[in-house]
C-alpha cells in the first residue's frame, strides 16, 4: 500500500504538488491519478485553494468540482458559505434537498450553475467510493529508499474487494453503513421508514420503538409518555397523574377530589368518607374518626362532616364534639356547632337544657311529632312562646330551656291547637288573653272590631280585664 507521508515528501522534493500525476512514479496506479485523489489528508487544502482562485461563480464550482471527481470528498464549509451565505456544511445541505443526491441544487441557490447536484459537491456525504480500475498483479521495482510499493491497495476492516459504487437500498428498518458497505439494523428508539437510507431518525417525543430494525415508531397508549426523542419505552404515569389519550409528551395531574390509578387513563373521585385538597394527590386522604362525607369528590378536611350526635367546634376541625344530654342533630349536613344539636322525637329542649318527653310534666301542652321546633305543635287550651319571639323578657324569668308554656283559664277556646305562638282570632300576648287594638271578645274565644258609640267604653273595659286574666295564668312551665 501506499506511505502518503512518504510519497508526499517525495513529490514535494521533485518539486510537485498534489496535482502531481502519480501514475508517472507507481506504474500500477490509471494515469490521471493525482496525489490528493489517494492521499486525503496531506492534499486536504489542495481542492478549496484551486476554487477560491477563480471569481466567477460558475468556474469556481466547475473548478471545484472537477477537483474532487476523483477524491471522494465533501465541499468545505468556506466554499458552501461563499455559494449559499450560510454558514453550514453537508450534513445541513443535504437536508435541503431531502437527502436527495441527484437533486439539481441550483434550483434552491441562484448562484450555482444550473446541473449542480448534490452528489457532485457532496461525494462523501452521498456515499461515493474513490476506486481504482482493476489492475493485473506484476512485480515493481523499489524507487528508492523511502518509497515503496509492498502490497495490492486494502479496504476498510482489511478487506481486498473494493466496496460498491453506489448505496445499497437497504430495506426500511435498516441503514446504510457509508463506510462498510453494509446494511445495519436501526437500534431501539430509532427507525427508518423508506428503503436506502444512511442514517436513522429517532422516534419523537410521545412515541417509541421498543425493538431494533423497526421502519416506524408506535403512539405511547393512553395513561403512558415519552417525554424525550429517541424513546425506546413509554413510562406510565405516575400516581395522581393521567394521561387521556395517545402520543402524550407528559402526563397531567389529577385535579383536587380525585387520584389516579393504574391504568392512568382518568382521574377517579374521591371515594365516600375520603378528600384530597391538592392537585396530583397520589391518594385521597380518609376523613378522621367519626367524619364522613356528603358525597364523593370531596375538596378539602372541611367537606368531612361529623356524624350524627356530634358537631365540628370550628372549619377544618379534625374532631367532632358530642351533643349535650341525648340530643341529635341534621344527618343530611352535619353539625358546625352546638346551637345545631337538638332533641329526638318525642322529646323537647326541657328548663335544664336536657331533653324531656313531652307532654308530661312541666311539658304538659306541647305535642312533638318530631325532634325540631318546627314540628312542636302545642294543645288545645295552651299557649307556648319561644325565646327570641314576640313574649316579653318576663315571660321567661327562670327559664333555661327554649320555651315557656301557659294553660288559658279563662276560655279553652282562645288558645287553638297549632304551632308555637298560636292565638285566636284577633288574639294576642300570653296565654292569648289580650285582643288586638280596637278589638273586644267576640264568640268561640274569638276577638270582633268594636262597633257602634259604645265601641270604645267596650274596648276600654276589655283592656281592664286582660290585664286581671294575665295575673292569674296557671302555669309557666319552662320547658
Amino acid at each position: 500500500m501506499l506511505d502518503c507521508a512518504a510519497i508526499s515528501g517525495y513529490v514535494a522534493n521533485m518539486g510537485g504538488d498534489c496535482s502531481t500525476d502519480l501514475s508517472t512514479l507507481v506504474q500500477t496506479l490509471p494515469k490521471g491519478t493525482l496525489l490528493h485523489n489517494v492521499c486525503r489528508k496531506q492534499c486536504k487544502e489542495f481542492c478549496p485553494k484551486a476554487a477560491v482562485a477563480s471569481t466567477d461563480i460558475g468556474a469556481n464550482v466547475e473548478t471545484y468540482t472537477k477537483c474532487l471527481e476523483k477524491s471522494c470528498r465533501d465541499a468545505s464549509s468556506t466554499f458552501l458559505k461563499s455559494l449559499t451565505g450560510d454558514d453550514m456544511n453537508c450534513s445541513t445541505l443535504a437536508k435541503r434537498p431531502g437527502f436527495t443526491c441527484d437533486a439539481d441544487l441550483s434550483k434552491k441557490f441562484s448562484r450555482l450553475p444550473e446541473g449542480t447536484t448534490l452528489k457532485s459537491i457532496c461525494q462523501v456525504t452521498c456515499g461515493c467510493y474513490y476506486q481504482f480500475p482493476p489492475y493485473t498483479w506484476r512485480k515493481i521495482g523499489g524507487y528508492d529508499t523511502s518509497m515503496h510499493l509492498t502490497a495490492q491497495p486494502t479496504w476498510y476492516g482489511g478487506a481486498l474487494e473494493r466496496p460498491p459504487n453506489l448505496n445499497k437500498l437497504c430495506d426500511p428498518g435498516t441503514k446504510y453503513n457509508t463506510t462498510t458497505g453494509l446494511c445495519e439494523d436501526c437500534p431501539s428508539g430509532k427507525y427508518t421508514f423508506h428503503k436506502g437510507r444512511s442514517q436513522c431518525e429517532l422516534c419523537q417525543a410521545g412515541t417509541h420503538s421498543s425493538n431494533s430494525r423497526s421502519s416506524n415508531c408506535q403512539a405511547c397508549q393512553k395513561g403512558t409518555f415519552s417525554r424525550d426523542d429517541g424513546s425506546k419505552e413509554c413510562s406510565a404515569c405516575a400516581l395522581g397523574y393521567f394521561a387521556d389519550d395517545i402520543q402524550k409528551t407528559q402526563c397531567a395531574m389529577c385535579p383536587i377530589g380525585t387520584t389516579s390509578t393504574a391504568p392512568f387513563h382518568t382521574c377517579t373521585r374521591c371515594a365516600y368518607g375520603h378528600y384530597a385538597s391538592q392537585t396530583g394527590s397520589s391518594a385521597c386522604t380518609p376523613c378522621p374518626v367519626g367524619m364522613r362525607t356528603k358525597e364523593s369528590g370531596t375538596l378539602s378536611l372541611d367537606g368531612c362532616l361529623c356524624n350524627v350526635s356530634t358537631y365540628k367546634p370550628a372549619p377544618n376541625s379534625a374532631k367532632c364534639n358530642k351533643c349535650p344530654d341525648k340530643m341529635t342533630t341534621d344527618d343530611s349536613i352535619g353539625a358546625t356547632a352546638e346551637s345545631e344539636c337538638f332533641c329526638p322525637d318525642g322529646t323537647v329542649e326541657s328548663v335544664e337544657g336536657k331533653c324531656a318527653k313531652c307532654g308530661e310534666g312541666e311539658l304538659e301542652g306541647l305535642k312533638c311529632t318530631g325532634g325540631s321546633p318546627k314540628k312542636l305543635i302545642v294543645q288545645s287550651g295552651f299557649f307556648a312562646g319561644i325565646k327570641g319571639g314576640t313574649l316579653p323578657a318576663e315571660a321567661f324569668v327562670g327559664v333555661k330551656g327554649k320555651y315557656s308554656v301557659f294553660k288559658c283559664f279563662n276560655d279553652r277556646l282562645m288558645c287553638p291547637e297549632g304551632d308555637i305562638g298560636t292565638c285566636n282570632v284577633g288574639r294576642k300576648g300570653i296565654s292569648c288573653g289580650e285582643c288586638e287594638k280596637m278589638m273586644v271578645p267576640g264568640d268561640n274565644g274569638e276577638c270582633k272590631d268594636c262597633e257602634g258609640p259604645l265601641g270604645a267604653i267596650q274596648w276600654q273595659q276589655n283592656v281592664i280585664q286582660q290585664l286581671i286574666s294575665v295575673c292569674h295564668f296557671l302555669q309557666s312551665s319552662d320547658v
